[in-house]
């Protein structure tokens, strides 16, 4: 009994360790694949954000050569990207809204986004278009050839 008690005592805690190490190897990969998760959840976050710039640089060159079709497509865009940008930003800084985590949210930037396509569709100029618009006799308000 003195022999045996200690050595069942032995092989329940080596038992109990490896159960417990298995318990903490899986919450640790758990909290690994958070990490990632967050990685990628600024990265796109980060990659709305520039598609949002992008947007205004094109709807303020859209204006500027008075294409205002083109530039309220551009300006839709802007509103859908900053809709995209929302959710990762509101999820980074951990802040919990349900209109955000729901899919009606990107659902709207969705119908923002194809509405907008739609938009740039019709008012998009080809290259050759715009070369002949930025012309001296053409209607664009803004002239190209003397910028470099």
């Amino acid at each position: 009994m003195r022999t045996g008690l200690p050595s069942l005592f032995g092989v329940a805690a080596k038992g109990g360790a490896k159960l417990a190490t298995v318990k903490l190897d899986a919450k640790l990969a758990h909290m690994k694949s958070l990490g990632q998760a967050k990685a990628l959840t600024g990265l796109i976050g980060l990659s709305n954000l520039a598609l949002l710039v992008s947007s205004t640089a094109n709807a303020v060159d859209a204006h500027d050569s008075g294409n205002r079709g083109l530039m309220y497509a551009n300006i839709t865009r802007m509103l859908s990207y900053s809709m995209f940008a929302a959710g990762p930003a509101l999820y980074l800084l951990n802040i919990r809204s349900a209109t955000a985590q729901s899919g009606w949210f990107a659902l709207i930037a969705f119908a923002f986004l194809l509405v907008a396509e739609e938009i740039a569709a019709k008012y998009h100029k080809s290259e050759l278009e715009k070369l002949l618009s930025s012309c001296f006799w053409g209607k664009s308000k803004k002239y190209h050839f003397g910028i470099f």
